[in-house]
């Protein structure tokens, strides 16, 4: 016979251990969720630094330097390209999914890079940390796109030089979102 002692002894035991694997799954889960909420509010913050006035003339000044003199560097360009940088960096520490850089950043990321590629390499030719982060985003988005968009090869994930004075010159256009009215969002102020 057994001892009804042990049977509630080890019932007691087997309760104790699902209790606490319960428990460990909630707080897994729970710090998911709060890992993902940081997460979004990087989004939220990057978001609002690429169409704050501020960036948006440093991608005019940029645009239009390039426009003007293709291959030079000059502090706006390096603005832009440092945000790229710290997109990539938040990608790469997982505080950032891939779909968050995609949906939001992938077009501008990728098509800065081509713009200004030929002083990046020429850069990183001289130190290969320089813009590291900001090359692994651009081969991620690249690689991404050819998972969202069935069909497409991974070389026309580059864009043609053709289209490079285009971007720029949309990009040089680029003018300051105006708040319409509290809870009416945003709009795009025309062009003059």
């Amino acid at each position: 016979m057994v001892d009804p002692g042990l049977l509630i002894a080890s019932g007691a035991a087997c309760g104790s251990l699902l209790g606490t694997a319960v428990a460990a799954a909630s707080m897994v889960r729970q710090d998911r969720r709060a890992a993902r909420a940081a997460g979004l509010d990087s989004l939220w913050r990057m978001i609002d630094l690429w169409d704050s006035p501020p960036m948006q003339s440093y991608r005019v000044a940029a645009a239009e330097r390039l426009l003007r003199v293709p291959r030079v560097f000059d502090e706006h360009t390096e603005t832009v390209l440092n945000f790229f940088e710290l997109l990539g960096y938040l990608l790469r520490t997982g505080t950032l999914t891939e779909d968050d850089v995609w949906t939001n950043f992938a077009q501008w990321a990728v098509a800065w890079w081509y713009a200004c590629e030929f002083d990046i390499k020429a850069t990183r030719g001289l130190d290969s940390t320089v813009y590291e982060e900001y090359a692994a985003l651009v081969e991620c988005m690249r690689r991404y796109e050819l998972e969202r968009r069935p069909g497409v090869t991974l070389a026309q994930t580059v864009p043609s030089p053709d289209t490079w004075d285009d971007f720029l010159r949309r990009e040089a256009r680029v003018r300051a979102l105006a708040v319409v009215a509290p809870g009416a969002g945003f709009r795009q102020v025309a062009d003059s």
